[in-house]
């Protein structure tokens, strides 16, 4: 059973990739799975354990935001800026 909801093609493809990669290693093990997808071991068992919590739902493998959490605004105004840019 699928989970997928309004994800874009390529991630669904990176998360079946991840999907593929833990059955493999439910089926032969870790060491076979390493030396056959290049992955990481701590990956594969942080991606193996966000799957089992999430009751085995391939959503839960979708991969996660690398925006920054936060991001400083200027202090500076807009005008000064406009002024500095002008100047160069």
């Amino acid at each position: 059973m699928k989970y997928y909801t309004n994800i874009p093609v390529s991630i669904k493809a990176v998360t079946e990739f991840r999907v593929k990669v833990l059955e493999h290693k439910a089926k032969y093990g870790i060491k076979s799975t390493l030396d056959a997808f290049s992955v990481s071991r701590s990956t594969v068992y942080a991606w193996q354990k966000r799957y089992l919590a999430s009751r085995k739902r391939p959503s839960a493998l979708v991969p996660k935001s690398t925006k920054p959490r936060r991001v400083r605004r200027s202090k500076i105004p807009s005008q000064v800026n406009e002024e500095i840019i002008r100047l160069r």
